[in-house]
């Protein structure tokens, strides 16, 4: 019965255009047009639907994506023209033999947790970036990620500007560090008026512990975009804080330092 159904329904769908369909058919056909017409509102209604969601995570939308990414910089090219927001990661020293090996975790977690932002398909304004600042960004060991070479390149004198910068807005670095500095938006920097979120892994000594840390900054950009694109929120953080711990336990507290904290 169902097969018998749908060859009318062809058939007078073929039908209408050469001549109207009577009696019985006709009815089919009605029903047919019904069909079409229901379609066509359901495409339509579709269509809107997503034309809504694309409107929402655009970029002037206040909740729109915002997209975690990876860059080597100049100290003089930082922060990047035009970004939405932006952190650092900031040593202490170079490496030493006594701080070699967590560095070398740092550096690891760092290359995991982000994507290359030159390999991004987003604009530079859709974009979270977190800098590893070198005095070589374009040489080819910097190019293929090698930690040691890029630890031995980096670039002190931006670690102690940020630092500078976030000092200005009330936080301290007691710390051995590293540190990850960041800035929302990225006109804040300096700003005494102005948030800045620093995670301290002074006291995380093992990988995990350091992915911990970069876990809880990726987190802020990927599930929190509103809080990068107008500034930071205290009672959103400590939110976050608290949910991590369900996770991680409460190690990670300590980690996390923000003005009004």
């Amino acid at each position: 019965m169902k097969l018998v159904f749908a060859m009318i329904v062809v058939f007078c769908s073929w039908a209408s255009s050469a001549f109207a369909c009577p009696g019985i058919l006709g009815v089919v056909c009605d029903f047919d047009e019904a069909i079409i017409d229901a379609g066509q509102s359901l495409e339509k209604g579709a269509h809107d639907v997503g034309a809504a969601f694309d409107k929402a995570i655009s970029k002037d939308g206040p909740s729109g994506i915002l997209h975690p990414v990876r860059e080597y910089l100049r100290e003089a090219e930082i922060p990047p023209a035009g970004v939405a927001a932006y952190g650092i990661v900031v040593l202490k020293s170079k490496p030493t033999s006594a701080n070699f090996t967590k560095l070398v975790m740092v550096c690891r977690s760092f290359l995991a947790h982000f994507d290359r932002a030159e390999i991004s398909p987003y604009p530079v304004s859709d974009q979270m970036i977190t800098i590893w600042p070198l005095n070589d960004p374009e040489n080819e060991l910097a190019k293929a990620d090698n930690c040691e070479w890029i630890l031995q390149d980096y670039t002190l004198g931006a670690a102690s500007t940020a630092m500078a910068y976030a000092v200005k807005q009330r936080m301290t670095f007691e710390g051995e560090g590293p540190f990850l500095i960041g800035w929302s938006p990225a006109d804040s920097r300096g700003k005494p008026d102005k948030l800045v979120l620093v995670v301290d892994m002074s006291t995380s000594n093992d990988q995990a512990s350091i992915d911990h840390d970069f876990d809880f900054w990726k987190d802020q950009i990927v599930k929190d975009p509103a809080s990068w694109r107008s500034g930071f929120s205290v009672d959103n953080i400590r939110q976050k804080i608290k949910d991590f711990v369900d996770h991680y336990g409460e190690d990670i507290v300590k980690d996390i330092k923000m003005v009004g904290l």
